[in-house]
């Protein structure tokens, strides 16, 4: 009755009914309720020829391409990025403004150095261990919730330090906002690769490095300027904000369509890798802590840190071989690092955090004990390098994105950092300026360039689409490991260095042995040599600068490593999708991979049909669709493409 009703032709007795009848099938069917009818097989004896559509700029069907329409590139794509993109600033700005404010902090809180040392180290475990356990639970809970998740704790650790009464609510909250920062950090890029095809993720690779590596320096500067009294708390308050507004602007503009076959919650939960991820933790907390107060609590050499670092060790192998032989759900698949590019690439990762940090950390040493500067004003010595690091990393995704290639550029970039370290080395107390800057900007040049280019490698070399996501965490987490080992072994090897020439220094009678200064307390000696005699002064420039030096020499030989290592790399190709199975969705695209270009037109023609044009003519199509034979298949395809849209989480 209805269709007879809907198809017949309307005389004035019966035109409001038919009007209604047509208007609510109508609405219904915008809504998905129903679905949308197929009336080109019907005929009328009223019936007029239908309508060509205007063809606009926008609506060219010989255009479309198959499987190359780009998705997701409305406003609230952009939206998300700048979002992710902020989080991204914040996550590593955090990540280094506690440095600085330590002292302060110490003495507000009443804090030993015992205590203080593990609001660091507490950030640093939360983040690094919970990074690929966050890109894990994600393919279980869904991107949107995790990252939502990921954000409020964040904001929550960053409330409670602004808050904190003592020092043990203050490392609580440390280790709070370093969970949230550890999904934040693993979610981005894994959400990135759900948005933007791989063959123009480039582009935005290079920019979320660009928000990541413009983090270090601007919190290196803002801890300088926030060491004076109460403000330290101002570290973590101005979080809030921005923190607020990405979590309110993602849980409304963050979608992602549902995968075809997906499993129930509870049974995903039930075939997860929990005894692989308690592995995992049990096996990298001790490394890290081990990591952290060697050299600063304890002598490398002690019990308190050989232990736990051997430990760790075996318990690294225990993981690997449980993934390797028994999980039969690994929670990180060994596979993703069966082929040779992706193994390099993991390594690079490793290397790449390894110097970034050592050098953000211990570069400014050689400006304030060296050059002797202050500590601000060290922090913006550091800024020639800072600063092409950023303008390197973003300019280099556009060109991934170009040549579709990595190889050959990653060969480069790694020749230009080692170069740079090495020339690095030969820093001394009388070098020129134009060699203090020069040489920064020629190493993070290379450096630069690394940082997107090896987390593309490792994405365009996956076999299996569905390990992008972990293997994706991996690499942050790699990232994050080799910055911890960064700081750990390179002060180790600046104390060794140290102790050694001052030991000389003093057995030439240079010094006196109450002018010696021990490399426990390098730290908190070098902002303050200003109070020996000129000619102690100079002695303790050459020592720090040759002493920096000397970590400078390790640093180039892992760039020279890497480069040999790079050199085995496969020339993958970055043309292709290569997004995983949650893929981000705009609310106006949709897959073209199983359409033709006409049926994309007609699902185009469909999504803007008005109400008011539903009720005067139920049916509307392209005289080539109704001329043709196949209205059946065309129709079928068209209602399975709408519905698809709408299968979000």
């Amino acid at each position: 009755m209805l269709s007879i009703l809907l198809l017949c032709p309307t005389s004035r007795s019966t035109l409001i009914p038919v009007i209604v009848i047509r208007a609510l099938f109508a609405v219904l069917s915008i809504t998905r309720v129903l679905p949308m009818a197929d009336h080109s097989n019907y005929e009328t004896h009223n019936e007029r020829p239908a309508p060509r559509r205007r063809k606009s700029g926008r609506e060219k069907p010989g255009r479309v391409k198959r499987g190359r329409v780009k998705r997701g590139r409305g406003k609230r794509f952009y939206l998300c990025l700048v979002l992710l993109f902020l989080m991204n600033l914040f996550i590593n700005l955090e990540a280094v403004v506690l440095s600085p404010l330590l002292p302060t902090i110490a003495a507000t809180l009443s804090a030993s150095t015992n205590q203080i040392f593990w609001s660091g180290t507490g950030f640093l475990i939360g983040r690094t261990v919970f990074t690929p356990i966050f890109g894990a639970m994600s393919d279980i809970f869904g991107r949107r919730l995790c990252m939502l998740v990921a954000i409020a704790l964040f904001t929550l650790g960053s409330l409670l330090c602004g808050v904190a009464p003592n020092i043990g609510a203050f490392i609580t909250a440390r280790v709070i906002q370093g969970i949230g920062a550890g999904g934040a950090g693993a979610l981005v890029p894994i959400i990135i690769s759900g948005m933007v095809e791989l063959r123009e993720r480039g582009i935005y690779t290079g920019l979320f490095a660009l928000s990541q590596l413009l983090g270090l320096p601007s919190g290196i500067v803002l801890g300088g300027v926030l060491s004076q009294g109460e403000q330290w708390r101002w570290a973590f308050y101005m979080n809030l904000p921005a923190s607020g507004i990405a979590f309110c602007g993602l849980w409304f503009c963050l979608r992602f369509e549902a995968p075809q076959a997906r499993e129930p919650i509870l049974r995903r939960l039930g075939t997860f890798d929990w005894i692989g991820v308690v592995l995992f933790t049990a096996s990298i907390i001790p490394i890290l802590m081990a990591l952290t107060w060697g050299g600063t609590i304890y002598p490398w050499s002690s019990a308190s840190t050989v232990v736990p670092l051997v430990l760790g060790g075996l318990g690294v192998v225990v993981f690997g071989a449980f993934e390797y032989f028994a999980a039969k759900n690994p929670f990180i698949p060994p596979r993703v690092f069966s082929n040779r590019t992706a193994s390099i690439s993991f390594l690079a990762s490793f290397i790449q955090g390894y110097i970034l940090n050592a050098n953000a950390y211990y570069l400014i040493y050689y400006f304030i004990g060296s050059q002797e500067h202050t500590i601000l004003r060290a922090a913006i010595d550091t800024l020639p390098g800072a600063c092409t690091l950023v303008i390197a990393s973003g300019s280099s995704g556009f060109i991934f994105s170009r040549l579709r290639s990595v190889q050959k550029i990653l060969w480069g970039a790694w020749v230009l950092m080692t170069i740079g370290l090495a020339l690095m080395s030969q820093l001394r107390r009388d070098s020129p300026q134009a060699a203090q800057y020069g040489l920064q900007v020629l190493a993070s040049l290379g450096g630069g360039a690394i940082l997107p280019g090896r987390l593309l490698a490792v994405q365009a070399s996956q076999a299996v689409e569905a390990d992008i996501p972990i293997a994706t965490s991996v690499v942050v987490f790699l990232l994050s490991l080799g910055q911890t080992f960064g700081i750990g072994t390179g002060s180790a090897a600046i104390a060794n260095q140290w102790q050694s020439l001052v030991d000389k220094a003093v057995a030439q009678h240079n010094l006196l042995p109450s002018q010696a200064v021990q490399s426990g307390d390098l730290a908190k000696t070098l902002p303050h040599l200003q109070v020996f005699p000129a000619t102690v002064q100079a002695i303790y420039q050459d020592i720090v600068a040759e002493s920096v030096s000397s970590l400078y020499i390790v640093l180039a030989a892992l760039a020279g490593f890497g480069l040999l290592t790079s050199l085995a790399m496969k020339d993958v190709s970055l043309d292709k999708d290569g997004r995983q199975s949650q893929r981000f969705c705009d609310g106006k695209d949709q897959s073209t991979d199983n359409l033709t270009s006409d049926t994309q037109h007609s699902v185009d023609l469909e999504s803007r049909l008005s109400l008011d044009s539903l009720i005067q003519e139920p049916f509307m199509a392209d005289d080539s669709e109704v001329r043709t034979g196949s209205q059946d298949h065309s129709g079928r395809q068209l209602y399975a493409a709408t519905n698809a849209q709408n299968r979000y989480i």
